[in-house]
């Protein structure tokens, strides 16, 4: 692994929007999970299964400034990473604090492709994790896309457990992995 850059972790502000927006969200990956579920009259049973597919699939993926800040409207944790001294933002993270229980949702997580395996994302949802707990939520979930394996790998790097999914979550019919981290 080559050596981190020289970052600043710090709070986002509207005018970093854009500079959000404009990452390339987009991944590539040579895995991902097969989802196997079968039941009868006593059981239900899921399997999980990482498969290495024959050739790397990208992943398309966007976000406009105007998902961003209609996600930051609610009350959030919004980091950016920046290079120091450049100023250049290369990745962010938006958690959602769940207005009804002491739940953190991380809602997105982004990092320039030439700065990803860095551990930047590592350093934001440890980031993300203190403010979580000065805001005294008690409990971290995200929900990843099914084909996105290495935000799986980073989020359990991080301390992040399985706990279910959904077929029908996310607006192209992914189906959605959800993983949780208790901060108690």
């Amino acid at each position: 692994m080559a050596h981190a850059p020289n970052l600043i972790i710090r709070d986002g502000t509207p005018a970093d929007l854009d500079a959000c927006a404009t990452l390339d969200h987009r991944l590539e990956t040579e895995w991902v999970w097969q989802l196997s579920l079968r039941n009868d009259a006593q059981d239900w049973a899921v399997t999980l299964r990482q498969e290495r597919l024959p050739r790397p699939i990208e992943i398309a993926h966007s976000i406009t400034s105007q998902q961003l800040t209609h996600a930051l409207r609610w009350n959030q944790c919004w980091l950016v990473a920046e290079l120091a001294p450049e100023q250049v933002i290369v990745g962010y993270l938006v958690m959602i604090q769940d207005p009804l229980h002491p739940v953190g949702k991380v809602r997105y997580l982004c990092i320039e492709p030439s700065l990803r395996r860095l551990g930047i994302a590592v350093r934001l949802l440890r980031v993300s994790k203190q403010w979580a707990r000065n805001h005294q939520l008690s409990l971290l979930h995200a929900e990843i896309p099914l084909k996105n394996v290495p935000a799986s790998r980073l989020f359990q790097k991080v301390g992040f457990h399985f706990c279910g999914f959904n077929e029908q979550n996310s607006p192209e019919s992914d189906i959605v992995l959800y993983y949780q981290n208790s901060l108690v």
